[in-house]
């Protein structure tokens, strides 16, 4: 698309997909565009109703925050990688 044109999407996914989605676009690694685009997908979910606000803040994060290590090849540091953390 051209540079300073509006766009609308519309976005037809479960919570399973936007969870999933939510845990590759939130991690540090990924593109800021992406980063962004996933916090205000969550914003709006989190505006919508407190069924959803609740299951953005307890599902949707990135995947090391849920793992609790990093499975990525070049990790940014947040938590050790799956090698360090198993030791």
């Amino acid at each position: 698309l051209p540079l300073g044109i509006n766009t609308r999407l519309a976005v037809k996914k479960n919570a399973r997909c936007l969870s999933d989605m939510a845990g590759q676009r939130l991690c540090t690694r990924a593109y800021h565009e992406y980063r962004q685009l996933m916090k205000d997908i969550i914003t709006a979910l989190s505006n919508y109703s407190e069924e959803w606000k609740t299951l953005c803040e307890l599902v949707m994060k990135c995947k090391c925050d849920i793992a609790g290590y990093c499975c990525e090849e070049f990790s940014c540091g947040r938590y050790p990688k799956k090698d360090s953390a198993t030791d």
